[in-house]
Order: C-alpha cells, then sequence, then structure tokens
C-alpha cells in the first residue's frame, strides 16, 4: 500500500492505480501456469490470504478456476523457492507493472557490525518492473521496506485492524 504505483496497470498507456491490492499468485499448472487472485490482499490477515491461495492452487490445479478468479489484479508474486530456485527472473503479466519474484530460503555466513561471523538465513527476491510506469527508484524503495516487514515476523502476522 506505501508504493502505490507498484500495483498499477499500465493500459491503453494509461496509468491505472487502484485502492485495493489485487495480487495474482503465479501457480504452476499441467501444462504452463495459472495465476488465480487474492482479491483485496490488503484486508486480510496472513493466515487468510495462504488459506486462500492453498484453495485457489488446488482448484487452478484441477482446471476449476473461474476465468474472473484469474484475470486482472494488480500485482503478481511468483515463488520458485519450493523447486530449490535460488533467483529466477519472472515475467510480468501484462496489463499489470511489476511482479515479485521470490527463491528459496537459504543460509549465508556474514559479519556483523561489530565484527562477529554468524550465520543468515537469505532470501533473494527480485522485482522486474515496467518502466512505462515504475522507476528503479520506486522499486528499490519497495524493495527495502519487504526487506523490513520480514524482518519483523511478529508484524506480519498481527491481525489487522
Amino acid at each position: 500500500m506505501k508504493h502505490r504505483l507498484v500495483k498499477s496497470q499500465l493500459v491503453d498507456d494509461e496509468i491505472h492505480l487502484y485502492s485495493d491490492v489485487d495480487i495474482s499468485v503465479v501457480v504452476g499448472v499441467e501444462g504452463g501456469v495459472s495465476t488465480p487472485i487474492i482479491l483485496g490482499a490488503n484486508r486480510k490477515v496472513i493466515y487468510d490470504i495462504a488459506n486462500e491461495i492453498r484453495q485457489l492452487a488446488a482448484r487452478a490445479a484441477a482446471d476449476q478456476l473461474q476465468m474472473s478468479e484469474n484475470v486482472g489484479g494488480s500485482f503478481s508474486i511468483s515463488n520458485l523457492g519450493s523447486l530449490d530456485e535460488v533467483q529466477f527472473d519472472a515475467i510480468i503479466n501484462p496489463p499489470q507493472c511489476a511482479v515479485l519474484a521470490l527463491g528459496r530460503i537459504g543460509r549465508n555466513v556474514t559479519m556483523d557490525e561489530s565484527g562477529a561471523v554468524r550465520s543468515v538465513s537469505i532470501l533473494c527476491a527480485t522485482l522486474p518492473i515496467d518502466h512505462r510506469a515504475i522507476d528503479g527508484v520506486i522499486g528499490a524503495a519497495f524493495l527495502g521496506t519487504l526487506q523490513k516487514i520480514l524482518q519483523q515476523p511478529k508484524q506480519i502476522f498481527a491481525s489487522k485492524a
């Protein structure tokens, strides 16, 4: 919600902005992918979103989605982490202007500010964007916000007010 252009569509050279975040979740199905949509994800708690994704993915795999459940969306998320992909380049789903591509979470050794060596979890997230609507600074700011959110997991699981 903080980065409104990231959830936009480009239609006939016009940028369309939306009040809600309708997320297309890229789901692998026999013969390709399906993109069922979580409508109003910004108004839902993470548990409800996860449950809805499971239901939509099962229906997508069984070829039981209605066209209205599979077309639209203001933003896409593609996660190949379960397939052990560390990083990949996702393709934007037109007319959307961005897609978040998530790889698998891995462990890495790093040094903190005090010089102590520690093991940390690393998630590679890339954000292909349509530069006709979103510039790199906006995309980088979105990824920075995502990083801060993921580093505070308790907030992710807090209820919406």
